[in-house]
Formats: C-alpha cells, structure tokens, sequence
C-alpha cells in the first residue's frame, strides 16, 4: 500500500503538482504533532459505534487502489478494542495513533476533501500508512498474540 501511494504521489508531483509534495510533509507533521494531543475521550469516540461507521463510509467511497486501506482500519480498530479491554498490552503512542488515523478518516474534509475525484482520498491513505509505520511493531505483536495473518489484511 505504501508503495502504491508513493508511487501515487511521485505521479501527482511529475505532472506539475510540487505542492503535493508539501501536503505530504505537513500531513507528516500534522501526524506527529497531533499524537501528543489524543485524549482519552477521542479514543472512547472512536471505540464505539462512530469507528464502525466512518470506516464503513469510508470504505464505500474507496478507489479502488486505496480498497486495502478499509481491512487495514478495522484490523487497527479491532487492535486498540483489544487494548481498552485489557486483551493486548500497548503502549499509549500507539492507541493515539490509531484513534488519530479514524478521527481523520471519519473526516471528509481533511487535507484534500474526499470529494476530489481520483485524489480525495490519497491524503488519508498517507495517513494510515503513518499510522502503520508508528504502531507497525505493536501490531506485528498483536497479530501473533490473536494468530493473525496480515496479509489478509494487505500488509
């Protein structure tokens, strides 16, 4: 997945479009600056019924080339359930980062709006894949505890 949207954005940024290049660093900083400021309170937004169906609607309005990003932010749901409920231990980083990845994945009108045909979606892919990249050793862990496969997933 990772490849396809760098692959996607070098695309954008050859035909004339450097400024996706900037999106891209502030979406990264954004990211990181953020985990420092999820609370106990988004998490428990994004753990009941709200995660369910901003993934569900997020899904339904998928590309196809971003159609793993929807198994991929269930699995990351199911994950940080696991943890609330004391079934898996993580650290707080990475339930931040999950809860962050829904909280902008339930927003349409994030960085590029999802509404934009071809693109609308490739900010949010980029951030489950920033989400991915902070949780990945966690989640690796988490696979093995509940004997996942994460290829099923489209990791």
């Amino acid at each position: 997945m990772k490849a396809k949207l760098a692959q996607l954005w070098k695309e954008c940024a050859l035909a004339g479009m450097p400024e996706f290049t900037v999106v891209a660093e502030s979406i990264e900083a954004n990211f990181m600056h953020s985990l420092r400021r999820i609370t106990a309170q988004d998490m428990a937004y994004v753990m009941d019924a709200r995660g369910d169906r901003a993934i569900r609607w997020f899904s339904n309005s998928l590309p196809a080339w971003a159609s793993p990003l929807g198994p991929q932010l269930r699995l990351l749901l199911k994950m940080l359930r696991d943890v609330v409920a004391g079934e898996f231990r993580a650290p707080w980083k990475t339930m931040a980062a999950i809860t962050l990845a829904l909280l902008d994945i339930g927003n349409p009108m994030n960085y590029l709006p999802d509404s934009l045909p071809g693109i609308g979606h490739i900010d949010d892919a980029l951030v489950v894949a920033l989400c991915v990249s902070v949780v990945r050793k966690d989640l690796q862990r988490y696979a093995t505890a509940k004997n996942i496969d994460l290829a099923d997933y489209g990791f």
